[in-house]
């Protein structure tokens, strides 16, 4: 092993970081970032990963809680798990077009992490890998990704709204659970199935006009039907069997729904396009938005009601 200033070196491999932080240039000949070899390094401001560097190792930047700058070059093919875990100060991060891997709870906890775009070479999303980054508001999702690992998603409260690609074919166990600001989901064809876990502790439109409502779990059916009423407005493609078995369940369920429909305007629109709304209901449907104090929905009702 020799020292290069503050670092230790094992062959082509930074084994270990011994300086004092600040802003580090790694030397040039280091292919793989080791182990741990920055782990709780809290002085560490900034990094810049010379072009050569293929590989960075299990928690290599963990717990650099200061670490706010990272340059990865464009040799860097994998991150590896836990790399960096609890970086609190990255704000953004740009991964380089040759990545290929990046493996369980790569950037777990990092909460002031606000986007990131993952490169064409990534075709899964390991579990955990952005579990716990609370700021999360923006993901680029490349066109050939076919798998979300568990968790991947996990307590990412800030995202709002994502279309996943149409080669994704699998959705893993609570993959976007407790992501309390997630309105809207838009799935591909290729996912036919959803656990019930997935959405598990957040709320979202599932839009997912392929998979027929009766194959989603119990719980899910409202978010399924919020999906469908924003593809039936959007005009999306659908097939007509599945698009049949949604309004005949809206339809013969509708008072049951009226909850939904007046918290959601979605269902609501669909509902009067659809003239599911006898004249009898419609005080019906006035009192609930009387009691949700929703003023918007209760001018749609009033307006329908007068056109009866």
């Amino acid at each position: 092993m020799s020292k290069t200033g503050d670092f230790a070196i094992q062959g082509d491999t930074l084994v270990k970081y011994q300086g004092p932080g600040g802003d580090v240039v790694i030397p040039q000949g280091v292919v793989r970032i080791g182990r741990e070899a920055f782990l709780d390094c809290a002085g560490l401001t900034g990094v810049g990963l010379p072009e050569g560097v293929m590989e960075i190792g299990l928690l290599a930047f963990a717990g650099c809680l200061s670490l706010a700058r990272v340059a990865l070059p464009e040799s860097l093919t994998e991150i590896g798990p836990n790399a960096f875990f609890r970086c609190g100060a990255l704000t953004e991060l740009t991964l380089p077009a040759g990545l290929t891997r990046v493996r369980n709870s790569a950037f777990s906890r990092c909460a002031g992490l606000v986007g990131v775009d993952i490169p064409a070479g990534v075709t899964k999303i390991d579990a955990l890998v952005f579990a716990g980054c609370l700021s999360l508001a923006r993901v680029g999702l490349p066109e050939g990704l076919t798998e979300i690992g568990d968790l991947a998603f996990f307590r990412c409260g800030a995202l709002t709204e994502l279309t996943l690609p149409a080669g994704v074919v699998r959705i893993g166990k609570k993959a976007f659970a407790d992501c309390v600001n997630l309105s809207a989901v838009v799935l591909p064809k290729g996912v036919t199935a959803i656990d019930k876990t997935v959405f598990l502790g957040c709320d979202p439109a599932v839009v997912a006009p392929h998979i027929p409502l009766v194959d989603f779990h119990r719980l899910d059916k409202p978010k399924a039907i919020r999906g469908f009423a924003l593809a039936y407005l959007r005009a999306m493609p659908m097939e007509e069997d599945n698009r049949a078995g949604y309004l005949s369940y809206i339809r013969r369920q509708r008072k049951r729904l009226y909850p939904l429909a007046v918290g959601n305007e979605e269902v609501l629109r669909l509902m009067i396009a659809e003239k599911m709304i006898s004249k009898k209901d419609v005080s019906l449907l006035l009192d609930e938005a009387e009691a949700g104090q929703n003023a918007a929905a209760k001018a749609l009702i009033l307006e329908y009601g007068r056109e009866l």
